[in-house]
């Protein structure tokens, strides 16, 4: 993920990588990841929202919805409330953080075996998918 490329960005970069520098990568990680996903989660919302009966709806799906709410406050909508969701991200990455590097060591697991198990069964998830 985006913190393991961080972490290990940070890592050649600075090989006396501390604790703190990877809590603080882990942060940045989530801050990021909430950055790019903010303005789906409006949407999402929005169309949560809506009526269940269709008649009653103002959406016909996903598109009208992102045309509708950029119609009605331009790029402030797709972003309002996003301060307090980057606090609560930055705070959620570093106590996330905090807890894996805590635990990791306990349990036995390489930093790298994490990822690459994560990409191996990705692998073979999308070959037995295609029926390979």
């Amino acid at each position: 993920g985006l913190y393991e490329l961080l972490k290990n960005e940070a890592a050649v970069r600075r090989p006396d990588c501390t604790y703190s520098n990877r809590v603080l990568t882990g942060s940045v990680a989530n801050v990021c990841c909430t950055l790019l996903s903010f303005p789906i989660d409006v949407i999402h919302y929005t169309l949560m929202a809506e009526p269940s009966d269709p008649a009653h709806r103002r959406y016909t799906g996903v598109v009208d919805c992102a045309k509708g709410t950029f119609a009605r406050g331009g790029v402030r909508a797709f972003v309002a409330g996003l301060s307090p969701a980057l606090a609560r991200s930055a705070l959620g990455g570093a106590v996330l953080v905090s807890v894996v590097e805590a635990v990791r060591p306990r349990l036995s697991i390489p930093e790298d075996d994490v990822s690459s198990n994560h990409d191996r069964e990705s692998r073979e998830e999308s070959a037995s998918a295609l029926g390979a």
